[in-house]
């Protein structure tokens, strides 16, 4: 089954039915596989999630124009060698949006495995919190926060994310979530979701 919207209590509902698997990036590496993180840390570092309007991915993993490989010359006598190593990713950044409440949390990886993504040596997960009235203040001075409107891509949210705070955002500051750009969300072969960023 594929899911191309996915709300916050589908999230949690998943959580406890021990379903939640990883979400992939479009940039960086993780072994062989594109850069990923488990789900389940990323809902442990969300809950509560009753004041939460919505959760967008943003920062180099999610970039669109992110250059995703660096060539690195090396010269042997008169032989040049070109090898092509992806940009390393050093964090999963997301910005949640809340009724009331604002902070930063942070997970970092409790041990060094790629095969479940807990191969990063800094940063982990980066949680941003920031309430509707925090944003719309601040956000024509907050060049991080305009960014993120610029070219976050939403992950989970609510209903009125879309129908009351994207549209008042857009009124009171002239600031559009502009990316089109969306999570497919797909069921693996033991019926866990895996979302990949588009």
């Amino acid at each position: 089954m594929i899911y191309k919207n996915l709300s916050l209590e589908e999230f949690t509902r998943c959580y406890e039915s021990n379903r939640l698997e990883r979400l992939y990036f479009p940039n960086g590496k993780c072994g062989m596989a594109n850069f990923h993180i488990n789900l389940r840390d990323l809902y442990k570092i969300s809950v509560p999630l009753k004041d939460i309007l919505g959760i967008i991915a943003y920062g180099p993993a999610v970039r669109y124009n992110q250059p995703r490989k660096r060539v690195e010359k090396f010269v042997f006598g008169n032989r040049k060698k070109e090898n092509e190593n992806p940009i390393p990713i050093k964090s999963a950044d997301f910005l949640m949006v809340t009724k009331s409440t604002s902070g930063e949390r942070r997970l970092n990886p409790r041990f060094c495995d790629p095969c479940y993504g807990y191969y990063l040596d800094e940063g982990g997960i980066n949680l941003i919190s920031k309430s509707i009235d925090q944003i719309i203040k601040e956000v024509k001075d907050d060049n991080l926060t305009k960014t993120i409107f610029h070219e976050g891509v939403p992950v989970f949210y609510n209903p009125s994310f879309y129908e009351r705070f994207i549209p008042d955002l857009e009124k009171k500051t002239g600031i559009k979530l502009e990316t089109k750009r969306r999570v497919n969300w797909e069921e693996n072969q033991y019926k866990q979701l895996v979302g990949r960023i588009g």
